[in-house]
C-alpha cells in the first residue's frame, strides 16, 4: 500500500489536485484560498508544495494530498487513493486487493446490472410511471434517480442475473435473491415493488429500497410497505445516506444540509432545487451518517411530523447530532403532512418552512412556553423534553445560555437545574449513554502552543508548569498524532512574525489558556456548592479569589 501511496504523490502535486477544486492564489511560498469546507469571507487554507500537505486555519482541517481527496469528494482511504492511482495510472498493489476486494467489485457490477433491469421495467409499467407522476415527480426526475420496478413474478430478475451469468452464490449475497426453505431454489426479494436505488457517498449502488406497489402473482410480497435491502459487505443502513453522493456540493455551498425520512420527500427536494437534502433509509439518524455529514457541515436542518410522537421518534437523531457538535434546527410540518404534500402543494410553504427553522431547544421552549397549562406544567416538560438535550450539549458556554433561559422561564435557581442535569448524565453513563465532546477553546489554544512547541519555541517548561505533570503528558500523547501538521501549521501562521511580535502572541496564548483553567476550576466549584450548600462561605472565597485573579491577569 506504501508503495501505491508513494507513487501517486510522486506522480501528483498537490497544488494541480487541488486546483481542480479550488481557486488558488500564491502567498509566498505557498498557495492560499477560500476553505471548501466551511463558510469564509478570508482565505484561510493552505496549501504547502514543499511539504505537499494543506492546512485550513479556520475550521483545523489538514492532512496531505489523499486525505483532501477523502474530505472533498466524502470517500473512504481507499476509494480516494484508487481514484487519485487511476487519475495518474498507478496500478493499485495486489495487497490493496484483498480477496474481498473482487468479491465486491462482482457485487458492484450485479447491482448495476439490476439497477438498469429495474429501469427498463418501469418503462413498461404505466400505473406505477402515473402513480409517481402524481405524487409530483418528473419523468426526468425518475430517469436521473434511476427508478425503477421490480416485476411480480418470483423469479424475473433471478432469471435475468443468471442469463447475465452471475453466479447463485453472489446473486444471495446481494441481498436481491433469497433461497427458499423448502425447496432450495433461489426467487426475488424484492416483487412488485417501485424501486430506488441507494448508493455509497462515491455514488456505486450499494442496495435497493423498494415500495410495495401493485400484486405479487396472488402470494403477497416480502415485508411490509417499504422493504430495504439487506445488510451485506456493500449496504449498512446505517452508514446510507439517499442521494448523499448528489447532495455533497450543494451542502457544502448552502452550509447546512437538510434531512427528511422518504425518498419521495427527497426526491421533491430535490426536483425543487433544495439539493443540499439527504433522507434517512428505514432508520433514524446514526453516528455513522453524522459523520458524513459532518464532512461538509457542522449544521443540520430536521424536518419531522408537527405532532409530539413526531418529536418523539426524532428526539435520539437530535440528541446524538447535538452531542455531534451539530447546530440542530427544526422544521415542524403541519399534522398529516410530509415535505414531499407540502412541496407539490406550493414550494415557497416548504421554503418559508425551512426558512424559519429554529434551533431545536429554542423551538422546543418557545412551543412549551405558550402550550403549557401553567408554571408547573411547563416545568415537567421542559424537564421532559428539554434537559436530555442540555445535557448532550458538547459546548459550556451553550449549555450556561440555555440554563440560564430555563431558569428565567421556570423561576428555578440555575443551582437545582444543574443538579437534575447532572443526575441525567449520571444516569445515562450507568445505562451505557455518551456524551460526545467537541474541540473548545482550551483544546486550540494547547494545539497552537504544543505545535510552537515542536516548530522550535521554547514552551516545554512553561507548558509544563501551568498543566502540571498528568495533563500535560496527556495532551502531548493526544497531540504527537499529527505532529507534522501541527509543525506546518504554525509554519505557516507565524511565517515572518517578527520575534518581539512573536512572544507577544505566544503571552496572549498563554494568558487565555490561563484564564480557561481558572474557568474550569470556577465550574467545579459552582457544582460543589449545589451538592454542598453548608460549604458555601468557604467556596464563595475560593471563588471570588479566581474571579480576582482573572480580572488581574486581564488588565
Amino acid at each position: 500500500m506504501s508503495s501505491t501511496v508513494e507513487q501517486v504523490k510522486a506522480k501528483l502535486n498537490i497544488v494541480d489536485f487541488v486546483s481542480d477544486y479550488l481557486k488558488l492564489e500564491k502567498a509566498g511560498t505557498n498557495w492560499k484560498a477560500r476553505c471548501p469546507f466551511h463558510n469564509e469571507k478570508t482565505p484561510s487554507f493552505f496549501v504547502s508544495p514543499a511539504r505537499q500537505t494543506w492546512h485550513c486555519f479556520g475550521c483545523n482541517r489538514g492532512g496531505d494530498l489523499i486525505s483532501f481527496a477523502e474530505e472533498i469528494e466524502g470517500l473512504e482511504f481507499l476509494p480516494a487513493l484508487k481514484m487519485l492511482a487511476e487519475r495518474v495510472g498507478v496500478p493499485l498493489e495486489s495487497s490493496h486487493v484483498r480477496k474481498d476486494n473482487t468479491e465486491k467489485e462482482n457485487l458492484y457490477r450485479l447491482l448495476e446490472v439490476a439497477r438498469d433491469y429495474y429501469v427498463e421495467q418501469l418503462s413498461d409499467q404505466i400505473a406505477a410511471r402515473e402513480y409517481l407522476i402524481s405524487r409530483g415527480l418528473k419523468p426526468e426526475t425518475m430517469k436521473s434517480f434511476a427508478l425503477g420496478f421490480a416485476p411480480a413474478g418470483w423469479q424475473s430478475l433471478t432469471s435475468f442475473l443468471s442469463g447475465r451469468r452471475f453466479s447463485e452464490d453472489i446473486m444471495l449475497k446481494s441481498g436481491l435473491v433469497l433461497r427458499s426453505e423448502k425447496n432450495g431454489s433461489i426467487y426475488d426479494r424484492f416483487r412488485s415493488r417501485i424501486m430506488f436505488p441507494l448508493s455509497d457517498s462515491a455514488g456505486r449502488v450499494v442496495g435497493f429500497s423498494g415500495r410495495i406497489f401493485g400484486e405479487d402473482d396472488g402470494s403477497g410480497s416480502v415485508g411490509g410497505k417499504y422493504v430495504n435491502t439487506p445488510e451485506t459487505i456493500l449496504y449498512h443502513k446505517s452508514d446510507i445516506l439517499y442521494a448523499y453522493d448528489r447532495a455533497k456540493l450543494a451542502i457544502r455551498r448552502a452550509g447546512h444540509c437538510i434531512v427528511v425520512e422518504g425518498q419521495l420527500d427527497l426526491l421533491l427536494s430535490h426536483q425543487s432545487g433544495f439539493l443540499q437534502t439527504v433522507a434517512v433509509s428505514g432508520t433514524a439518524l446514526t453516528n455513522e451518517h453524522l459523520t458524513l455529514i459532518k464532512r461538509l457541515t457542522d449544521k443540520i436542518v430536521m424536518a419531522f411530523d408537527g405532532d409530539k410522537a413526531g418529536l418523539a421518534a426524532a428526539s435520539r437523531s437530535i440528541s446524538l447530532a447535538l452531542a455531534a457538535g451539530f447546530e440542530v434546527k427544526l422544521v415542524a410540518l403541519p399534522k398529516g403532512h410530509d415535505p414531499a404534500d407540502i412541496i407539490v402543494k406550493d414550494e415557497k410553504i416548504w421554503s418559508d418552512l425551512l426558512n424559519g427553522a429554529k434551533p431545536v431547544i429554542d423551538f422546543l421552549l418557545d412551543t412549551m412556553t405558550t402550550s403549557a397549562k401553567d408554571k408547573l406544567d411547563l416545568i415537567h416538560k421542559i424537564e421532559q423534553d428539554v434537559y436530555p438535550y442540555l445535557v448532550s450539549l458538547p459546548n459550556a458556554h451553550d449549555r450556561e445560555y440555555y440554563l440560564s433561559r430555563v431558569s428565567l422561564l421556570t423561576q428555578l435557581s440555575e443551582n437545582i437545574i444543574r443538579e437534575k442535569l447532572y443526575s441525567i448524565k449520571k444516569m445515562e453513563s450507568k445505562i451505557g449513554g455518551k456524551v460526545a465532546t467537541t474541540e473548545t477553546r482550551t483544546d486550540r489554544i494547547l494545539t497552537q502552543l504544543f505545535g510552537l512547541w515542536w516548530q522550535g519555541q521554547d514552551l516545554k517548561e512553561r507548558l509544563r508548569n501551568i498543566l502540571g505533570e498528568k495533563r500535560f503528558n496527556e495532551t502531548m500523547a493526544k497531540l504527537e498524532l499529527k505532529k507534522n501538521e501541527l509543525v506546518l501549521t504554525m509554519e505557516l501562521g507565524y511565517a515572518g512574525m517578527a520575534s518581539d511580535k512573536l512572544e507577544q502572541e505566544i503571552q496572549e496564548l498563554f494568558s487565555n489558556l490561563q484564564i480557561d483553567l481558572w474557568q474550569e476550576e470556577i465550574e467545579k466549584l459552582r457544582f460543589k456548592l449545589s451538592r454542598e450548600p453548608e460549604q458555601e462561605d468557604t467556596i464563595l472565597k475560593e471563588l471570588q479569589k479566581i474571579y480576582q485573579k482573572i480580572s488581574d491577569l486581564k488588565k
